[in-house]
């Protein structure tokens, strides 16, 4: 594919999300993008399906009221929370498909290959993908 026009774009998985919302290692490099994308110098995407992914974590972990304060937290971010398509659907499948990753991480992983961005996270599994996905690793490339 050829390059992108416009500022650069990121995907949010679950993991830099719950960084981001918990105060965790990682939450400077979320912040520092979503202010980029704030002045208009960056797009932060989010899969519905890790919305989803957070929001049942935040349920387990801490109850409904946790798990609403967090949906109500992204809807108040700088980011576009985008519903998948039959495209970014079987893209992700092919993904689950090929690569031992849950299936919200075929997600996030599939929405930032299709959009050609950055995918923000700290989680381990995203090592194992080809190397065509651009990971801006949270906290460090993990080992």
């Amino acid at each position: 594919m050829g390059e992108r026009a416009g500022p650069p774009a990121y995907v949010l998985d679950a993991h830099g999300c719950i960084a981001y919302l918990a105060d965790e290692p990682g939450r400077p490099e979320v912040e520092r993008v979503l202010r980029a994308a704030a002045a208009g110098q960056a797009r932060v995407l989010m899969c519905w399906v890790s919305v989803v992914e957070v929001y049942y974590l935040a349920l387990r972990r801490r109850g409904r009221a946790a798990a609403e304060d967090a949906l109500a937290v992204l809807h108040s971010l700088p980011l576009e929370l985008l519903l998948p398509d039959e495209q970014l659907c079987l893209a992700a499948a092919q993904l689950k498909g090929l690569h031992p990753i849950s299936l919200a991480d075929a997600f996030a992983a599939a929405l930032a290959l299709a959009a050609e961005a950055n995918l923000l996270t700290g989680d381990p599994d995203f090592a194992r993908l080809s190397p065509e996905l651009r990971v801006l690793w949270l906290g460090g490339r993990p080992t």
